[in-house]
């Protein structure tokens, strides 16, 4: 990705955007500390449909508590009248839970969805 935004020796560090380098989709944005993901921030897949799958805090480059999916659309398709195609119910998450393995719909359950887009390392271990 490329990193706009906030530096300090050369590494992100305090407000700043990565984006995808194919199409220029802000993939994450919000507070950086030594390179790392670290305070608030929004996080979004880098295809050009991806929705926010998480906002909330950040602890040295992993989750530690905020909202998975807060726009309640996990696919970015949306139906002709507007609607996310799978909506889901927000879900709030803080370090030290383990994830529901809930069902989203379209046969892909939640802790599917996060393997097949790569998110699991943004979580502690025991998470997932």
């Amino acid at each position: 990705g490329l990193y706009y935004g906030e530096t300090l020796d050369g590494k992100p560090h305090g407000q700043g955007e990565l984006r995808d380098y194919q199409n220029n989709k802000v993939i994450y944005s919000g507070e950086w500390a030594n390179g790392k993901r670290h305070g608030q921030g929004k996080a979004a897949g880098p295809s050009a449909g991806s929705p926010v799958w998480f906002e909330g805090q950040w602890k040295q480059g992993l989750i530690e508590r905020g909202t998975l999916f807060p726009d309640g659309d996990w696919c970015g398709v949306k139906k002709p009248d507007g609607t996310p195609t799978w909506p889901i119910k927000p879900i709030r998450w803080e370090e030290g839970q383990q994830l529901a393995n809930r069902d989203l719909g379209g046969g892909w359950t939640l802790a599917e969805f996060l393997r097949e887009e790569g998110l699991p390392k943004y979580f502690p271990d025991g998470a997932l």
